[in-house]
Order: C-alpha cells, then structure tokens, then sequence
C-alpha cells in the first residue's frame, strides 16, 4: 500500500490497521484489530489555514517526561496567541492511547512521546509531514541526529527530538586514582574497558565492582551495547521499510558481546546481574559502586567525581544511542502553525537550555559549548557523540531489543551467561527478528 493512500484521513478501513506497542516497557504487540473492527464514521478534521489570533492547541506528553510541564508553561507565559493545554498519559499506556484516539480521528495537535515509538508513528500515518518546516530551521545540522533518523520515513520528517537521553561511557575517577589509573581518562577500546574494569575489581572494596551489567533488561543493553556496535561499523538491522532485515550475526556484535562474557567470566560484576531487570540499574554508579558505566547520562550528582566520554568502539571510533523523547504534529491537528510555533519555542535556545537545569540534554549540538552544559561531564560527552548517534530504526525496535522475549536479549543472555556459540546464537535471533518485522509491517499496512 503506497504511503499516500495509507495517510489519507477519509479512508476509515486505515484506521482499523493494528497500532502495536514499541515503547520501551512493551511486552508484546498489541493488536488493536478487534477494538477497531467497526471503522469510525466520525469525519476527519480538515486543516485550516486561517486559524483565529487566539488559538488552543492540545499537546500529549508521558509520564516520567519531566520537562514536557515546563515547556507548556514557559510557552504560554512567552505569548498569548496561542494556548498549550498538555496532557500526561502513562508511559506504558500511551502507544495505545494514540491507536484509539487515532481510530476517533481525535488525536492532539502535537504528541511528545518516547522516542523508539517515532518510527511506529510515522510509518502507521499518525504523525504529519514536517520536513520543510524542520529543513528550514537555522540549526537543523545541528539537531540530535539519530532522534532525526527515527522520525523520517520513506524521506519525510514526522518527527524530531524534543530533548535528548544519550547513552554515555562514564567512571568514577575517585575509583580510577586508588587503582593507580589516569583519573581523567577513561577507556577507549574494549582492551582499556576491560584492562580498567580488573583494575578497579582487584582492589576488592566491599561492594565495589569493575563494571555493571544489566544481564535481564534489553532495552538497557540494547542502549549500552548498540553503540559498540555501531562505533565498531557494524549494524542490527538494514534500512527501514518492509523489506528489512536483521543483521546480528556480524564480527561487531560478537566483538561486543565477547567483551560482555570475559567481563562475566572475570567476575567483575555482581553475580546478580545475571538477574538484573533494570529497576535499579542507574543507582550503583551515583553511589560511587561501579568503576565504568555505560549507559544513561549520570548528570549532575552531588558528591560523585566522574568523567564521561562518548562510548567507544572495539578499537576506535565512537557512538551513542540517541535516546530521549521526539515530538510532532499529529494527522488530526487542525492548528499545524499554530502546533509548529509550539515545537520551534521549545526547540529554540532558551528552552533548550532550561532542560538542561531539570536533568535533560538539548537536542542541538550547537549549545554544547555554552558554560553551564559545560559543567556536566556526561552532558558534554552525549552532545559529542550525537552527530554519531543511532537508533533501532524499525517499527519493531521494541520487539527486536526491549521485550523480555526479545531475540537480541535471549541471544545476549545465550551467550554471555550460557556459554552458546556466538554466532549460532545470533543467527537464530536474526531469523526471529525477520519474522517479527515482518509481523510488524503486516499489521501497520495490510
């Protein structure tokens, strides 16, 4: 089915195509086909080009988005042509929230949401083509550049990052001079990663240990080990489109993977991070536990000495996964000027730096060197990787990575805590992950 008859808003039978969860806390893919059997019969609304000087416009954000508050209120207190009343759904709940409302023809003007979900939303038509207005903006270059990948499809932007999560390579500098290491420089290769990881170990403090894995959480490891990949040349899946497919089973991926098991095997781990699901994956290093970390940004922590660098590949070359949120105008909205002047103030220096104050990155690289980005190691590192940051550009992403029956998950776990061959392991997972994109396609277009 061509893009232009799926985004059309008069054909009800595309409201009926299955929405399915890719949010990172997804479990399975949510069919919505039996909700929508009946397609709606509610006309679609139409843009108007001569919206009134006062305007209301509806704006949708997810729970644990702190900035999203900040932004709505330090837009409508900047201007009073228009109005931002914004809405907080549960993370969990919201790709499920835009397939109903989606069917209703009563989606919000603009949907601020978790990034992963971009490439969903701008293949299933729920998002509006933005590509001129973003083009045109006077620091495109400069926007987070995987969160850009994620929201264009077949060419077109439908979405752009709104704030920016990058993954990072930090450690603890108060670790690294007791161990007789440079504090302020951390590892660049898997080699040092590991080299260092012994050194911290071999100190044998209680409840300190090298480094942390996060052994039962994909989507954390997916953000950790992804860009190791990438930093190294290799890829998990191909261009995005129907055709796609998986490519695990490569030297990159084993490369990674491998540093992962001898890590494991060494016992510079805790033995419970065979088990660890992610719920308290972020607190050993702030607490001054873990000698190398890698993955979300630290920020700012009171009492910590640590430095961050963009994570590294096998042997050069860096990466990071350009988390955050994404954000864009909905295919219901009727106020698309009125919703891009939303989107250019919160993409606009000011608000871009404000962010900065609530634990959250800018999106644009061209802020990196203001003072008081400067100031947080793991900020600097992120912006210097974000010209090198990528996603899991698929509509599966959440299937292929996050689920707990995720392929790339069971292969990890195969190898580095089951001792299975590296690429018998991966090789099965591509075959899962083919299917599963094929799944994917087939419920978003028929």
């Amino acid at each position: 089915m061509s893009q232009a008859k799926f985004r059309t808003p008069g054909n009800p039978g595309n409201r009926r195509r299955s929405l399915c969860r890719a949010a990172a806390t997804g479990a399975l893919c949510i069919a919505f086909t039996a909700q929508l059997a009946t397609p709606s019969l509610a006309a679609p609304r139409q843009t108007n080009a001569t919206d009134a000087a006062t305007t209301t416009i509806t704006v949708w954000g997810r729970s644990g988005d702190t900035s999203i508050e900040g932004d709505v209120t330090d837009f409508n207190a900047a201007q009073h042509a228009i109005k931002a009343v914004y809405t907080i759904l549960p993370n969990a709940e919201y790709v499920t929230k835009v397939a109903t409302a989606y069917r209703a023809h009563d989606l919000p003007d603009v949907m601020s949401f978790d990034d992963i979900n971009a490439p969903l939303f701008a293949a299933s038509g729920a998002l509006d083509n933005i590509t001129s207005q973003v083009k045109a903006l006077p620091y495109y270059s400069a926007l987070s550049h995987g969160q850009l990948l994620q929201g264009t499809y077949q060419g077109k932007i439908y979405a752009v990052g709104r704030d920016f999560g990058p993954s990072v390579l930090s450690w603890n500098k108060t670790l690294f001079k007791d161990a007789g290491l440079n504090p302020n420089v951390g590892p660049k290769t898997y080699a040092q990663i590991l080299a260092d990881a012994q050194k911290i170990q071999a100190l044998h403090l209680t409840n300190v240990v090298g480094y942390e894995i996060p052994g039962n959480c994909g989507g954390c490891l997916a953000y950790s080990i992804l860009p190791m990949i990438w930093a190294s040349g290799g890829s998990i899946v191909t261009a995005p489109g129907p055709d796609q497919k998986a490519t695990l089973d490569s030297p990159q991926t084993i490369a990674a993977f491998n540093l992962y098991k001898t890590i494991w095997d060494d016992k510079l781990t805790l033995p419970a991070d065979e088990s660890q699901n992610g719920d308290s994956w972020t607190t050993a290093f702030p607490a001054g536990l873990v000698g190398i970390y890698i993955g979300v940004e630290p920020g700012i922590v009171k009492g910590l000495n640590y430095g961050s660098e963009p994570i590294p590949g096998a042997n050069s070359g860096y990466s990071t996964f350009a988390g955050g949120d994404d954000f864009g105008i909905s295919v219901d909205s009727s106020h698309q000027s009125q919703a891009w002047a939303f989107m250019s103030f919160l993409m606009s220096a000011r608000e871009q730096l404000h962010i900065e104050t609530e634990g959250q990155i800018p999106v644009r690289t061209d802020l990196r060197n203001v003072n008081a980005l400067k100031a947080v190691p793991s900020s600097v590192a992120g912006l210097e990787a974000a010209p090198y940051g990528q996603i899991t550009d698929s509509v599966a992403a959440s299937a292929i990575t996050n689920d707990v029956t995720a392929p790339y998950l069971l292969a990890f776990q195969a190898i580095v805590f089951d001792n299975a061959n590296p690429s018998a392991a991966l090789a099965k997972a591509d075959t899962q992950i083919d299917s599963l994109i094929k799944q994917e396609y087939t419920a978003i277009v028929g």
